[in-house]
């Protein structure tokens, strides 16, 4: 009797403790919230600790560096008489594309800001770089008698788009070729680049060119060095369609030294480089009637690969651990996503960082909601955080009619089960300029405020809303 009692206080006092201790861990576990930065910017690009910013002070560009965790912001740079088009931090390094102002264009207003053909003062930031015409060919002109409108004619054939010229022992029988060698628009202007060592160090310009797409990753400048392409006209049995063989080359300059090598040559001249984590890729066409669009990966060890049909179209892959993901539509439902593209992801495929080990996931049925695209240029799905994948799901409506909001949630590629998604966060409604940077989801959330009296009429004025930025931790696996 003396033994009996306290065993039993004992297991009771033992599963006591345990169910608290349990209690304790879940209240204790750490949660994924939304922390409001009311006053901190979101940054722009980072590097190490450092977050690199960049704005134009009237006819001066800089460039701004502040501590992640807060404090003095540092000025890296200052260039007068250049708009700043692009940048880039990496490795306690910044490198930038700076556009030239002519003196004879540029001027200043009474209000202080920046004026010229080149530059929009009611836009703000790097002015836009303008297609540039290289070369040019005959155009017919087309008279229409006086009083009458010109009408046209109803085209014979049906336009089938552009493909790649084909080898010359794999022609078709029965096309008509009439071969040109049209102008071209090179996608960029004469940029002067620099680079400058955090902190405190001067600036080195390292060249300047003609720069076309471009791309920076890493250590190094990718751009297009264009030239002319050869085209075609094919026409076959009430069919037409244009074929393609580029002279330009894709070009590597490396932001330390500034030495150049080719990487790969007889590109079209409007092949748009995508960035990798450390590469780039870009399609290419196959030759007609293969309408398949393949990708080219490489990287500056010498690896690369090609993805056969990749059906992401200008969005690149993301890199995650030693495998590339990207999401592709089978089908193009009229909706309109968050930024207003209609693109419906219904497959997500990944493959080895050389294109190898291809697998596809149909996601249509699993997933609770549908991917929407984020950052400024509205072309990325995915986020890696180390190994770990991220998107933003919208709810789809069970509701008719849908609800003006639908809620939309950060998610995680759950491992090991492609088209499974863990919900990290729950966004809150009227989100907007969401981009991920380093560890976390930025975004700005409009709040509503009450509505405010006018005068003694007893009316009451339309909500009130005020931006309030915030930020959610990538929780990890």
């Amino acid at each position: 009797m003396g033994l009996t009692t306290p065993l039993r206080v004992g297991t009771v006092g033992r599963a006591g403790a345990a169910l608290l201790m349990a209690g304790a861990a879940l209240w204790l576990w750490p949660r994924t919230s939304i922390e409001w930065l009311d006053g901190t910017a979101r940054p722009e690009q980072i590097d190490g600790d450092q977050a690199i910013s960049a704005r134009m002070d009237g006819m001066t560009a800089r460039l701004i560096a502040r501590p992640i965790a807060g404090g003095p912001e540092t000025e890296i740079a200052h260039q007068k008489g250049a708009m700043l088009v692009d940048w880039h931090a990496h490795a306690g390094r910044v490198s930038y594309l700076l556009l030239r102002i002519p003196q004879s264009t540029a001027r200043r207003d009474a209000g202080g800001m920046l004026s010229g053909p080149e530059v929009d003062p009611s836009q703000g930031g790097p002015a836009p770089l303008l297609p540039r015409q290289v070369a040019t060919g005959a155009t017919a002109r087309v008279t229409f008698p006086a009083g009458t409108a010109g009408v046209a004619a109803p085209p014979a054939t049906k336009y089938l788009g552009v493909f790649a010229a084909p080898a010359a022992s794999a022609g078709l029988k029965g096309v008509r070729r009439t071969p040109s060698l049209d102008g071209f628009q090179s996608g960029g202007s004469t940029l002067d680049l620099y680079t400058v060592d955090r902190p405190g160090a001067h600036p080195r310009r390292l060249e300047s060119g003609v720069y076309g797409a471009r791309v920076m990753v890493g250590d190094g400048l990718y751009w297009i060095d264009p030239r002319p392409d050869r085209k075609a006209r094919a026409v076959r049995t009430k069919q037409t369609w244009t074929e393609v063989a580029g002279n330009s080359r894709i070009v590597r300059t490396s932001l330390i030294d500034r030495a150049t090598r080719t990487v790969h040559a007889d590109v079209p001249s409007d092949t748009q480089l995508m960035p990798l984590a450390d590469g780039i890729c870009w399609t290419e066409r196959r030759p007609y009637p293969d309408s398949h669009i393949d990708l080219r990966l490489w990287r500056p060890n010498g690896d690369g690969g090609v993805l056969r049909g990749y059906g992401g179209g200008s969005r690149p892959p993301t890199a995650a651990g030693d495998r590339l993901c990207w999401f592709v539509s089978r089908t193009q439902p009229p909706f309109d996503d968050l930024m207003g593209r209609q693109w419906s992801p219904d497959e997500l495929h990944s493959a080895g960082l050389d294109g190898s080990d291809e697998r596809v996931e149909r996601i249509s049925a699993r997933r609770p909601g549908r991917p929407v695209p984020w950052g400024p240029t509205t072309d990325r799905y995915l986020y890696a955080d180390g190994g770990a994948v991220f998107c933003l799901l919208r709810d789809r409506p069970a509701v008719d009619p849908p609800p003006e909001e639908p809620t939309l949630r950060l998610c995680r590629l759950q491992t090991g089960a492609p088209g499974r998604w863990v919900e990290v966060a729950a966004l809150p409604p009227r989100t907007s300029d969401l981009a991920f940077q380093g560890h976390y989801l930025y975004g700005v959330h409009a709040v509503e405020t009450a509505g405010l009296l006018t005068g003694f009429t007893g009316s009451v004025s339309g909500p009130q809303f005020r931006n309030r930025a915030f930020r959610v931790r990538l929780a990890s696996p």
